[in-house]
């Protein structure tokens, strides 16, 4: 019982356990749930409730990741939208009251002691922050004051090690463990550890005195006593593990608090454990204090630019590190080799401050160096210093100064640039004289395809320094140097070299760019535009005295296929106000520089050169809307247009002084079927301002492209000019003429001409020619066939939807089943008419048109209405002789058979196996070989089918046995669908039985 009373109250402790974490861990629940306590919180009084919250729970990391892009005036990344739309909104008071509330506050000094338990070299396991970024001040111009980033990084990186030697001064104190070797008449190994009382408990000799001796001192005392009191027997004294001890680092550290360190630390080492110096704090001074008095001072200047540790003393137990505010600082920038703010001790001249900056850099200029101060007023204020004058660089400094030392200008003097489609580009020293054949002195110092022809000079004018582009004939100057082709160069010119390969347009893009910068007060800059049918299209260059030929020059000449007739030159006046274009004779231009043809540019020309083949309408819509758009009342837009039998008919501009046979030539000149005795001009007039009329004047075109005054006339805007074509001028008409002729072939036809008078000139048709089955087709009658069987398609469909709807509200059901079997029937008729493909035949009688009149039996009249007038497109096809007939439809086997002339229409179907129950025996019809139908049926109509039938059947005959649609009522129009559909593939069906297809 007692045992089960035990387990019991066992049971019941553990429940009560068990309730007791839960309600602990919900009360830890409902406390996150509520957020963190921000009453002790800096700043938090002036900011959102739900923003401190938010920022609250963030890391020690984050928050001092925050702090620093809020300081930087940065938008910090890696946070909730609606923790950056929450900060965006915050005042500058609020940004204050963020930054308190974001930094961390200074760890109590028994929160930041690094425990020694695990190993004496502490700080190889502690974490340790990095240190705050150094800030950039608009005082110092964003420069960073210099020797901070030493305590960037982890802790362990200037941690002292256990592995070296132990110095011979170093100092013996409790927890050290001394090792000793006794060797001798006796072998024996010891590691005593210095007592709390300073002794050292050595076997076979006793307590020994050691705490506060030097090590040299406490081995050689221990190596006196062994050889005096352990008689043959020598002693090795070393050290194994050190002592920890605990000193204070205080004052502008990252992290100031007492910390446990290795007996081996210096001043370094603990700065490093403490997350290093604010940027507040002085590097210069650091102050080693023991018991009160200041027993050394460290200046990391001497560590960081000289290397030097003699002043890194060694800690001992309770010293203290004390980092003071940073002192007097200055700044220098520009071309010194380590640019930043200095905190001076010893320093207080010009030269010693850029003695700590490491020197001036090769490309300092000296003589314009500047210092910034704040005077005793508190303005800033400038002083100039020249580096080479002695006195400068004694000039004392003061605090917060800033020395700017700028380089020299990046520009060459005396030298010229060669760039471009060159093997070796980059400077060159110019002297006196020098001309563009000295840069570049053969074709071998340029890369494959030079352009040898366009060569451009990049100069910069003084003293505005606007660029100048200058070109040159670069293969003229190395063919005579020093004459008028080889220009002299200056200093600072850029010779640029273009390549034959090369984008041309997109290669001057920056040239192009700049004189456009460069152009003031809406002024034209030098630059014209080439578009069209060229090798490289685009903005180029104007360069002094540049012409429509030079132009074309730097673009490397047109394209094949070029109009050298016209090209059009648009052109800017009144100050950009108005545009007007000018004709050029393009040829002319480009073969006699001299002529009149070959116009100078100005700024802002744009060059159209027009292809032979291309329509010229695109490429001139941009200038004809200008021309519209600049139209007044009174003076009508200055477009005119040529319309008719010209090679590019259509709108064009109206140039200065242009006539009706200038714009002829503009569209290209006359086309072949140009009327040439006669042309309209058709020309507009407002009359009195109320009325538009027009008035069509017409003209002999031959006296007006002679250059005769009184037709050649002046034209005006809106002008339109009609040049008639040749009566019936056109391609020429032909037929095709296939099979058995003598001469087959396509033959050219006069209008009017029949197909006799063709056949004759083929040579008539060949001994074994079938006239009978000739098959003669018409384009027009082709595609009027076709549209017939499309419109029925679409009509046999809506029917077919019709009838799906009925049956779907209809109730009875034989109807239902017969209306389906006529749908389903009725699909299959669409889709064959759908792939059915119209023929184009015309019936025609060849036999008695071969024959001729007298032989046919016809009058003159009759036996010209047999004979077909061609028209083109027109195809006969003669087949050879045949002797099949062929039955097709309702019969049980439809196939051809060997002609008999004893046989007659119901022969062929009996030997078919008679009609099929779907046959429509009174709609029995036969296709003759010349397409011609036949429908006679008294055979069956007066004896049945099995009775003789009175209808003859020749050579290359098709007998049809029709489907009786009457069958399928609802559609009740299908007996106009089976002609259609009969017509057409029974006509494809004696094309193949008569060996036309």
């Amino acid at each position: 019982m007692t045992e089960l009373k035990c387990w019991r109250h066992l049971l019941l402790l553990g429940i009560l356990l068990i309730l007791s974490g839960l309600a602990l861990s919900w009360t830890s629940v409902s406390q996150a749930a509520a957020g963190p306590d921000l009453s002790n919180e800096r700043g938090v009084d002036l900011l959102p409730s739900s923003l401190a919250r938010r920022l609250a729970l963030l890391s020690l990391q984050d928050r001092r990741n925050l702090a620093s892009a809020l300081r930087e005036r940065r938008e910090p990344g890696g946070l909730p939208d609606d923790v950056m739309e929450a900060l965006r909104t915050l005042s500058e008071e609020q940004r204050s009251a963020l930054l308190l509330f974001l930094e961390p506050p200074a760890a109590p000094a028994q929160e930041a002691v690094v425990s020694a338990a695990a190993s004496t070299d502490t700080n190889r396991d502690a974490v340790v922050a990095p240190s705050p970024s150094i800030e950039n001040t608009g005082e110092t111009g964003g420069l960073r004051p210099f020797g901070y980033d030493l305590f960037t990084g982890a802790a362990s990186t200037f941690a002292p090690v256990t592995d070296i030697p132990v110095p011979v001064d170093y100092v013996i104190g409790p927890g050290d463990v001394v090792q000793i070797q006794l060797f001798g008449k006796e072998n024996a190994q010891f590691d005593l550890t210095v007592s709390r009382d300073g002794t050292l408990n050595f076997p076979n000799i006793g307590p020994v005195p050691v705490a506060g001796m030097k090590f040299s001192e406490l081995r050689a005392q221990i190596e006196q006593r062994v050889a005096t009191q352990m008689i043959g027997m020598r002693a090795n004294v070393t050290l194994g593990a050190l002592r920890s001890i605990r000193v204070f680092v205080l004052g502008e550290a990252v992290r100031p608090g007492s910390y446990t360190v290795s007996a081996l630390s210096t001043l370094t080492n603990a700065l490093l454990a403490s997350g290093g110096i604010k940027p507040i704090g002085s590097l210069r001074n650091i102050q080693l204090k023991r018991s009160g008095e200041i027993v050394a001072t460290l200046d990391l200047y001497d560590l960081l630019l000289r290397g030097d540790t003699r002043n890194d003393a060694r800690l001992q137990p309770g010293d203290v590190i004390f980092v003071p505010p940073v002192g007097k600082t200055v700044g220098i920038d520009g071309a010194v080799r380590r640019p930043a703010v200095y905190e001076l001790t010893t320093e207080h001249s010009v030269s010693d401050l850029i003695a700590l900056a490491g020197g001036l850099e090769p490309a300092a200029y000296t003589a314009g160096t500047q210092l910034e101060r704040i005077d005793a007023h508190q303005d800033r204020t400038l002083v100039d210093l020249d580096l080479n004058n002695a006195a400068s660089g004694r000039f004392e400094l003061n605090n917060g100064d800033i020395l700017r030392v700028p380089s020299v200008l990046q520009q060459r003097e005396s030298s010229v640039t060669l760039s471009g489609h060159v093997l070796r580009p980059g400077p060159v020293p110019w002297r006196k004289g020098m001309r563009l054949s000295q840069i570049v002195r053969s074709t071998r110092e340029l890369q494959p395809r030079p352009d040898t022809g366009y060569v451009l000079i990049l100069r910069e004018q003084r003293p505005t320094r606007n660029l100048q582009v200058l070109s040159a004939d670069l293969g003229a100057a190395l063919a005579h140097p020093r004459g008028a082709s080889d220009p002299l160069l200056q200093p600072g010119d850029e010779v640029l070299v273009l390549g034959l390969d090369e984008d041309r347009a997109k290669t001057l893009t920056p040239v192009i760019f700049q004189l456009r910068q460069q152009t003031r007060n809406g002024g034209p800059e030098p630059v014209v535009t080439l578009s069209g049918n060229l090798r490289h299209p685009g903005d180029y260059p104007l360069v002094g005295g540049m012409t429509v030929r030079d132009a074309i020059r730097a673009n490397l000449d047109v394209l094949p296929e070029t109009d050298l007739e016209y090209a059009l030159l648009r052109r800017e006046v009144e100050g950009g106000r108005r545009v007007e274009t000018i004709a050029i004779k393009l040829g002319d231009a480009l073969q006699n520089p001299r002529s009149g043809a070959n116009v100078q540019l100005r700024p802002r020309d744009e060059l159209y050169v027009f292809s032979k083949a291309a329509d010229r309408q695109e490429l001139l819509a941009p200038i004809l809307n200008e021309l519209q758009a600049q139209a007044v009342r009174g003076d009508g837009a200055a477009i005119v247009e040529i319309d008719g039998a010209v090679r590019k008919p259509g709108r064009y501009p109206l140039n200065t002084g242009m006539r009706i046979a200038d714009l002829v030539e503009v569209a290209g000149g006359l086309a072949e079927s140009a009327y040439s005795l006669g042309a309209e001009l058709n020309r507009f007039a407002v009359i009195e301002g109320k009325v538009r009329e027009v008035d069509h004047v017409n003209f002999a075109l031959r006296d007006a492209l002679d250059g005769r005054p009184d037709t050649n006339v002046l034209l005006q805007p809106h002008d339109r000019l009609v040049i008639k074509p040749v009566t019936n001028w056109g391609e020429a008409e032909s037929v095709e003429l296939v099979g058995e002729v003598r001469f087959p072939g396509n033959y050219t036809i006069r209008r009017g001409e029949t197909l006799s008078s063709v056949l004759r000139r083929a040579g008539g048709l060949t001994t074994y020619a079938f006239p009978r089955g000739a098959v003669f087709t018409r384009e027009s009658l082709r595609q009027r066939e076709q549209d017939e069987m499309d419109k029925l398609a679409a009509r046999i469909e809506a029917e077919l939807a019709q009838s799906q709807l009925e049956r779907t509200q209809s109730t009875d059901s034989n109807t239902a089943n017969v209306d389906r079997e006529a749908i389903s029937v009725s699909r299959s008729v669409v889709q064959q008419i759908r792939s059915t493909k119209a023929i184009g035949r015309l019936v025609i009688n060849l036999p008695a048109l071969l024959a001729g009149p007298e032989i046919a039996g016809m009058s003159r009249e009759e036996y010209e209405e047999l004979d077909v007038s061609l028209k083109p497109g027109d195809r006969l096809v003669v087949p050879r002789d045949t002797q099949e007939v062929t039955v097709l439809g309702e019969v049980f086997h439809g196939t051809s058979h060997l002609y008999r002339s004893d046989l007659d229409r119901d022969d062929y179907i009996r030997q078919s196996g008679g009609t099929t129950p779907k046959a429509d025996l009174a709609r029995i019809y036969i296709v003759r070989a010349n397409g011609q139908v036949d429908t006679a049926n008294q055979g069956f109509f007066s004896s049945g089918i099995f009775a003789r039938s009175a209808t003859s059947i020749q050579p290359g005959d098709t007998i049809i046995v029709p489907l009786d649609v009457e069958r399928m009522k609802p559609l009740a129009f299908w007996s106009e669908v089976t002609k259609i559909i009969g017509q057409v593939g029974l006509t494809v069906a004696a094309f193949h039985s008569v060996g036309a297809l």
